[in-house]
């Protein structure tokens, strides 16, 4: 448990009576299964916020606000087990009845949700990304590089000493502050690229907006096989800033150096290494067909390159997503532990450094290289889940409201309604839609953001006696081009109320920027606390 988050309690609003037709699971029970080595699903049905504020390890963010039209990407196979997460509220219920709906055929729910599985003494922590910030936080056989700080920095710069600094964060945290004269190269691109920013005798120093991504970057290059001199930036950006000095802000992130030849086949070699020392398989059209075929595996195929190579050569069977994201953010596009993924890369260095650490997080994975029996390789087509919702005109809704027939509701992010909504618009978010009071004779016109959210509560809100509700074509921005009338509301909906927004208590770089130094020493704190939050047999899942 973080030190900086307080033990949750039941939620004052219970949203729902206990469905006993849906098999409920002990959370000690639970946890023995998720760590049991079999491909499982444990899908966190909270909010948002509510799930920044702190949940367990190795669960997946699949919100029901959006769960029918998210859950097919993270869990594409419906019969692996399904482990679902609430807030002792009776949200997991509905969640099951709809995963049931959509014929996932082994789906349980976690008995007293999150505040049970905090009572019962189990492990968990607030952020994002829990399993993947901590695997970054374990040191690496052969990693171990010195740190230094801002004033070693500066003292460096000052006598003159060549240093190559690089900044490893994710490009939108460094476009937003970064240690002046930084370069930005992700953490999975550093192997491959240096050679193009540096010689090998220039000392490398690594930052992020902490330490883990520089820890993530220098874990990756000792794996390489890089020799050249490597160094941390103690705490980063923010350690840079809690020294006195400015960051640079406003950055624009420039295109990933090129590649010549001799570079390329620099990078084969060290690739070809790398996959033989560590035992990462390659693999071809025909196994991955193979692979996509068993019905008890889940496969996801990957395009680990950056997104301009992927736009250029792309492979319609893989999803696109850059291999620094997909190693830090893990569970935002696999849902299924101990699950099978393939990596597609050109020149097999980055795929085969991804490959090391997704599997340290418990999957099966190959590389596969790009040629052209993969660029003909064609899509699965997965599950989709449509919906229709009613819609009517920003003029039709203001008339109906205005004529005392209707009811604004707006699903937008609680941020923007505090920002600007119509007067009188009640804001909620889908597992709330129950508490609200039925009045057939006056339906709901909903305001959203285009999301497939509205759509989904339609549906909630004519199961509860609500009648029909209609989606309002161009939502607010419409209603505002036909002459309605906007307020703000700074309180409202209070900081508990909005569960959909993780501005409670999600160390993220935007809400550390804003609250200056305390912020700062409170996301290093977190950082460094990760680790000590697991248990052993939780640690002993990071396996090689």
């Amino acid at each position: 448990m973080s030190p900086m988050m307080t033990m949750p309690t039941e939620p004052d609003l219970k949203i729902a009576q206990a469905n006993t037709a849906i098999a409920r699971i002990d959370p000690v029970r639970a946890l023995q299964q998720i760590l049991a080595g079999q491909e499982l699903a444990f899908l966190d049905v909270r909010e948002d916020g509510e799930i920044a504020a702190g949940h367990p390890f190795f669960t997946v963010a699949c919100p029901y606000s959006r769960l029918e039209t998210e859950v097919a990407a993270l869990v594409p196979r419906t019969t692996v087990p399904v482990l679902l997460l609430d807030g002792g509220d009776g949200i997991a219920d509905r969640a099951a009845a709809a995963l049931i709906d959509m014929n996932y055929t082994q789906v349980s729910v976690v008995a007293g949700g999150f505040p049970g599985w905090c009572r019962a003494g189990l492990s968990w922590g607030g952020g994002a990304q829990l399993s993947a910030q901590a695997r970054a936080e374990m040191p690496v056989a052969g990693a171990a590089v010195d740190s230094i700080d801002a004033d070693t920095l500066v003292c460096w710069q000052a006598s003159g000493q060549t240093v190559c600094l690089v900044d490893c964060s994710a490009e939108e945290d460094f476009s937003q502050a970064t240690v002046p004269g930084a370069r930005w190269l992700p953490t999975l691109e550093l192997a491959c690229r240096l050679p193009a920013l540096t010689d090998a005798e220039t000392c490398v120093v690594l930052s992020s907006v902490g330490n883990n991504d520089a820890l993530t970057g220098a874990s990756l290059l000792a794996l390489s096989g890089f020799k050249g001199p490597v160094a941390l930036l103690e705490d980063g950006s923010c350690g840079w800033a809690l020294s006195g000095r400015d960051l640079a802000r406003g950055n624009r992130s420039v295109a990933l150096p090129e590649l010549d030849r001799p570079a390329q086949v620099n990078v084969r070699a060290a690739a070809t290494d790398v996959l033989s020392s560590h035992h990462v398989p390659l693999i071809g059209h025909r196994g991955i067909d193979a692979l996509r075929c068993d019905p008890h595996r889940t496969t996801f195929l990957f395009d680990i390159r950056s997104p301009a190579e992927a736009k250029a050569d792309p492979l319609r069977a893989f999803t696109c997503v850059p291999g620094s994201n997909l190693i830090a953010a893990t569970a935002q596009w696999i849902g299924v532990r101990r699950a099978q993924v393939v990596l597609a890369d050109d020149l097999g260095l980055r795929g085969a450094l991804a490959a090391i650490w997704l599997r340290q997080l418990g999957h099966d994975v190959h590389v596969a290289l790009v040629d052209d029996d993969l660029r003909s390789m064609r899509a699965v087509p997965g599950a989709a889940f449509r919906i229709e919702a009613p819609e009517c005109s920003a003029r039709d809704a203001l008339h109906a409201v205005w004529s005392g027939k209707g009811r604004f509701l707006d699903l937008r992010p609680s941020t923007a309604f505090r920002a600007g909504h119509v007067p009188g618009s009640t804001w909620s978010v889908r597992p709330r839609l129950a508490a609200l009071a039925a009045d057939p004779r006056r339906p709901f016109y909903i305001i959203a953001d285009g999301g497939p959210g509205a759509g989904l509560a339609t549906l909630d809100l004519l199961n509860f006696g609500h009648g029909i509700s209609h989606v309002i074509v161009g939502g607010f921005e419409e209603l505002k081009a036909i002459g309605a009338p906007v307020e703000s509301s700074p309180g409202v909906p209070s900081r508990r109320a909005a569960i959909d927004s993780a501005i409670n208590d999600a160390p993220n770089y935007q809400s550390i920027l804003k609250g200056g130094d305390d912020a700062m020493r409170q996301f290093l704190a977190w950082e460094k606390a990760l680790l000590g939050q697991l248990d052993h047999p939780e640690q002993a899942e990071f396996g090689t």
